[in-house]
């Protein structure tokens, strides 16, 4: 009689997963392309004219381009990111970036030691990465503590949002690697 009981629970438990299986909704095409989106960020520090190699310049804005001196080298990427998203700001929008512990840090140190100049970023995005472009080079006004860089991104707001999009799909990736 024992083995008639083990054997109703086998099947009742495929039963289960195969309702639970099938119960789940299916994507739809923009959920499928979003979930394909990705985007790298880069942050890079303006530093003076004429470093060599370890230099290179960067042309920010399309309407009214400025030219920066950066360090070619990145201070903070996608890698650092806790959150990004896309928010409104008196009739516009801003792309908003939150870093992790070390990513705050940095932004904490650099933003401390550079007053006065810019970061310059820069980003890829797409479902292939085919877009990319300097996005925008906010001044350093002061000391930025919490982790949080706001600025006005050079892209559309469907641009920002697939950037956003895609710098949290990237750090989902990263968190699952880093959990194996």
């Amino acid at each position: 009689m024992s083995i008639g009981r083990n054997r109703f629970n086998i099947y009742l438990l495929l039963l289960m997963a195969a309702v639970a299986v099938s119960c789940t909704t299916p994507k739809t095409p923009e959920q499928t392309h979003e979930d394909k989106l990705a985007a790298t960020l880069r942050v890079h520090v303006e530093v003076p004219k004429g470093g060599g190699t370890f230099n290179s310049e960067a042309t920010v804005f399309r309407q009214m381009p400025i030219t920066l001196t950066v360090s070619r080298n990145p201070i903070l990427t996608e890698g650092d990111i806790k959150e990004a998203r896309v928010i409104d700001s008196h009739g516009g929008y801003l792309l908003q970036v939150q870093f992790d512990e070390h990513g705050t840090m940095i932004l904490e140190q650099f933003t401390l030691l550079n007053p006065g100049k810019h970061f310059a970023i820069f980003a890829e995005w797409g479902e292939h990465m085919t877009e990319h472009r300097w996005l925008a080079a906010p001044a350093l006004r002061g000391r930025i503590a919490n982790g949080l860089l706001t600025f006005t991104p050079d892209a559309t707001r469907e641009e920002s949002e697939d950037i956003a999009r895609g710098l949290m799909n990237v750090g989902k990736k990263v968190q699952k690697e880093l959990e194996w």
